[in-house]
C-alpha cells in the first residue's frame, strides 16, 4: 500500500511518527478534484497539510498539477503535497520549475516551502544525525553494487575489506542498530544478513548514508598520465551518465592512501585557487575504484556524493541517475 510506503518514507526522513487521516470535509471540492485523487491530513510539527495522492494511471501535465494545487489549498485553507508512485524525469523538471511540493515514497521528497517554514525543526532535527561509519557505508555499498554471499561474518568481512576484526564488529553492531542487519549468534562466531536488498535496501539505508568526500583540492598534473589512472567524479562523472552539460574544470576522486601516493611521488601540484588549477580532486573516504567502472565512480557514491547541491539541474540529473540504476545484482 502507498500509504503505509509514504507514512514509513516521511517518518524515516523526518524522524517523526505521523498518521494520514482521510479528508473528511470534501463535499465543497469540484467533483474532477474529489475523485481525482485520494486526500489525506497529517499534521507535521503542529502545522497540517494535505496529501492529494495521484491515481496509478494518470496523465495529468504538470501545469494541471499546479493549477489542481492551487485550487485545493483555496477550498481546504492547507498547504498541499502532491503525493507519486512514480516519476519521470520530464515531470519532475516541470514540477520543480513550479515550485510543487512532491513526494514519491522511498524516492524523493521536494518540499521548498515546507522547508522554511520548518527550519527550524529540520535545524533541530539535523543536530543529531546518525550517519554511517566509512566503513560500514562501504560493505553495504560493496552489497549493492558487488553482492555479499550470506551470512558474512565479521572475520570474513574484515578479510574482503582489509580492516580489523574489531573494526567490522563495530559495522555490524551500526548497521544492526539502524535496523537493516539481522544477527545471530552461532558458537563464537556472528552470523550476520542484511535483511533487504536493492531498490529497498536503499529506501531504508540512504538517509544514513554520507558523501564519500572527506575534502577536495585543486590540483595541477605533474604527469599528465594521471589523467587516464583516476576515474572522473563529481559533475564531470555526472555528465558522463547523464544528459547534464559537463562543468568548465574536469573533477577526479581517489582514496586517502593513493592521495599521499601522488604527493609523495611529486606526480600533481596542489594549488590555492581554481584560477591555478587544471583540475579538481576529491579525496574519498573509500578507494573509489573498488565500484568505479569505465574510468568513473560509481552511480550511488556518485549520488551521495552530490545530493546536497542546490543547483536543480544537478538534482534532476541525480534523479535520472537513479532511476536508469539497475537495481537488482
Amino acid at each position: 500500500m502507498i500509504n503505509n510506503k509514504l507514512t514509513e518514507y516521511i517518518e524515516a526522513i523526518l524522524d517523526i511518527k505521523i498518521e494520514l487521516i482521510p479528508l473528511k470535509k470534501k463535499s465543497n471540492l469540484p467533483l474532477f478534484l474529489r475523485t481525482g485523487y485520494e486526500l489525506y491530513t497529517c499534521n507535521i510539527f503542529n502545522h497540517t497539510f494535505l496529501f492529494a495522492q495521484v491515481p496509478i494511471n494518470n496523465d495529468t501535465k504538470p501545469a494541471q498539477f499546479k493549477k489542481h494545487l492551487e485550487l485545493l489549498k483555496q477550498h481546504t485553507g492547507l498547504y498541499t503535497i502532491l503525493v507519486l508512485r512514480t516519476i519521470n524525469p520530464f515531470l519532475r523538471k516541470k514540477l520543480i520549475e513550479y515550485k510543487i511540493s512532491f513526494i514519491v515514497p522511498g524516492t524523493q521528497m521536494f518540499l521548498p516551502l515546507l522547508m522554511i517554514d520548518l527550519r527550524e525543526h529540520f535545524s533541530m532535527a539535523s543536530k543529531k544525525p546518525r550517519k554511517l561509519s566509512p566503513t560500514a557505508q562501504l560493505m553495504v555499498l560493496y552489497n549493492m553494487l558487488k553482492g555479499l554471499e550470506f551470512p558474512v561474518t565479521p572475520v570474513s568481512l574484515a578479510k574482503l575489506f582489509n580492516r580489523t576484526k574489531m573494526t567490522m564488529s563495530r559495522v555490524v553492531d551500526e548497521l544492526e542498530n539502524i535496523g537493516i542487519c539481522r544477527v545471530e549468534q552461532s558458537g563464537k562466531n556472528r552470523l550476520v544478513w542484511l535483511e533487504s536488498q536493492g531498490r529497498e535496501l536503499w529506501g531504508k539505508v540512504n538517509q544514513f548514508m554520507r558523501s564519500p568526500v572527506k575534502k577536495k583540492v585543486y590540483i595541477r598534473f605533474l604527469q599528465e598520465s594521471i589523467t587516464t589512472e583516476l576515474p572522473q567524479a563529481g559533475i564531470s562523472a555526472l555528465s558522463e551518465r547523464t544528459l547534464l552539460s559537463s562543468g568548465v574544470m574536469p573533477v577526479y576522486a581517489t582514496g586517502k592512501e593513493y592521495y599521499t601516493v601522488l604527493k609523495e611521488q611529486k606526480r600533481i601540484k596542489i594549488v590555492e585557487n581554481s584560477f591555478e588549477a587544471q583540475a579538481q580532486l576529491e579525496i574519498w573516504y573509500y578507494n573509489p575504484e573498488i565500484f568505479g567502472k569505465q574510468n568513473v565512480v560509481d552511480d550511488l557514491s556518485l549520488f551521495l556524493s552530490l545530493r546536497e547541491d542546490t543547483d536543480e539541474r544537478v538534482q534532476i540529473a541525480l534523479s535520472e541517475l537513479l532511476e536508469k540504476f539497475k537495481w537488482s545484482r
